[in-house]
């Protein structure tokens, strides 16, 4: 019976995922095809429950499973009246028939996908991070039936990162309310559905640029970096964050090719999911307000424009973002790395004079195959090798938006007080350039695309 309520609470969670994504694509949802639908409901989901369980809180409400299911019951009414004729349905491309090369990947793909799944149920919540910072917070809330208004609720062991984002914790807790106790092995299952979720959403994305068989060679590079399995397995809330803020920017930067306002809307409500996934997506949200403000720096109809985005983008960011704002400012919590007050320029110049040491562990980061594979050598080559292409509008837009990024990064590397540069560094660099991996290869797809074209077409 706890995998049957297990699989109805995925499903529950994909319904209302499904529910805001027909809501969003309806007068364009032929263009994307069922798998993607699926992909996108998923990642949708999970921002859709932490929303809901942010809004029950802050009204008061108890995390009731009847109550926390009927407003997708509703959505999903209205999603159904908004949806094409089922006979419309196009076949999942992944079944049309391919040349045996994207067979062969595929094949690959579906075992490193099935061994991330049994590697991820094959044991509890384990890891450092998962333990402190969401599962104990997931099971304080599923106990207590709400996240009570004191910043006790947001303690794991001592007072650290009191104010990291909810996603992972409240999706754990609404698994924990289907099964009706805490599971530690089957809540993990979230992980593994987040990198299959990823992967055919990025699939599809770079499919709708370039090529079927392009698009599966890169998911393949993909899903084959040892970091990215690693971090679909140890319940870490990473790829999850990855996934939002990825998909985030390529649907922005799909609107600035085909200005689709279903691209705008998706662009701003995965952006503004990675901001309840990591407070890191503070940052990339910032990006992505300087890449618009590119944009329209060259745009001819300026104002119009500017109404577009306000309507299409800033309003549905905000609403997303909105309920964690007001519940983390009732709460009072705040950053315990980063304490403005604690900024003074001694602390600026220690930090300063630990830049050598920043720089000497990124290239160790880059050059560690044991970690990435080759994929930082591989994106760093082309770049230089093809900076060119980097010059065009397209390029130039991923390629500042990874700028500004790492700009903002390094900057609050710059201005940590929380313990010495050191120890932060050590921790956090890899996860950081985890965030990058699904935007690096998606501009190096973007770089590669006329070399690699040239042999794909020679099979």
């Amino acid at each position: 019976m706890e995998i049957v309520k297990l699989f109805l609470s995925i499903g529950v969670l994909i319904v209302a995922g499904f529910s805001v994504l027909q809501i969003i694509i309806s007068s364009e949802s032929r263009t994307y095809p069922l798998f993607e639908r699926v992909a996108l409901s998923y990642g949708l989901g999970l921002g859709c429950i932490t929303f809901e369980l942010l809004l029950f809180s802050v009204f008061g409400l108890p995390f009731d499973l009847m109550l926390i299911t009927l407003p997708w019951i509703a959505c999903f009414t209205i999603a159904l009246f908004k949806m094409e004729k089922v006979n419309s349905l196009k076949p999942p491309q992944f079944l049309a028939k391919k040349p045996i090369f994207s067979d062969i990947l595929l094949f690959i793909i579906i075992l490193q996908v099935a061994s991330v799944f049994l590697i991820a149920l094959n044991k509890p919540i384990e890891s450092y991070d998962a333990i402190i910072n969401f599962g104990i917070k997931s099971k304080l809330f599923f106990l207590n039936n709400v996240i009570s208004p004191d910043p006790s609720s947001f303690e794991g062991i001592g007072k650290g990162h009191m104010d990291y984002p909810l996603l992972i914790p409240l999706v754990e807790t609404w698994v924990y309310k289907f099964l009706g106790v805490h599971n530690d092995c089957l809540v993990k299952i979230i992980f593994p559905l987040t990198f299959v979720s990823f992967l055919t959403a990025f699939y599809f994305s770079i499919k709708r640029l370039f090529s079927a068989k392009y698009a599966m060679l890169f998911t393949f590079l993909y899903c084959t970096i040892p970091m990215i399995t690693n971090f679909a397995t140890i319940g870490y809330g990473d790829l999850a964050f990855t996934y939002m803020v990825t998909m985030g920017f390529i649907f922005l930067f799909q609107y600035f090719k085909d200005r689709k306002n279903s691209f705008l809307i998706l662009s701003a409500v995965f952006s503004g999911i990675g901001v309840l996934a990591k407070n890191e997506g503070i940052a990339f949200s910032i990006s992505s307000f300087l890449i618009i403000a590119v944009f329209l720096f060259r745009e001819k109809n300026r104002v119009q424009e500017i109404k577009k985005l306000i309507i299409y983008y800033v309003v549905p960011f905000v609403i997303v973002i909105f309920p964690w704002m007001y519940f983390k400012n009732l709460l009072g919590v705040h950053n315990t790395d980063i304490d403005i007050s604690q900024i003074t320029p001694a602390r600026l110049m220690e930090n300063a004079k630990q830049i050598p040491f920043i720089l000497n562990k990124f290239q160790q980061e880059v050059f560690g195959p044991k970690k990435w594979n080759i994929l930082w050598i591989l994106l760093l080559s082309f770049v230089f090798l093809r900076f060119k292409k980097m010059k065009e509008a397209e390029g130039g837009r991923i390629g500042l938006f990874i700028l500004f990024n790492v700009g903002i990064y390094f900057a609050s590397y710059m201005l940590l007080t929380g313990k010495d540069l050191y120890f932060h560094v050590n921790t956090t660099l890899s996860r950081f350039m985890l965030h990058f991996t699904g935007i690096g290869i998606f501009l190096l797809s973007y770089l590669a695309y006329d070399d690699v074209k040239k042999i794909l077409e020679r099979d």
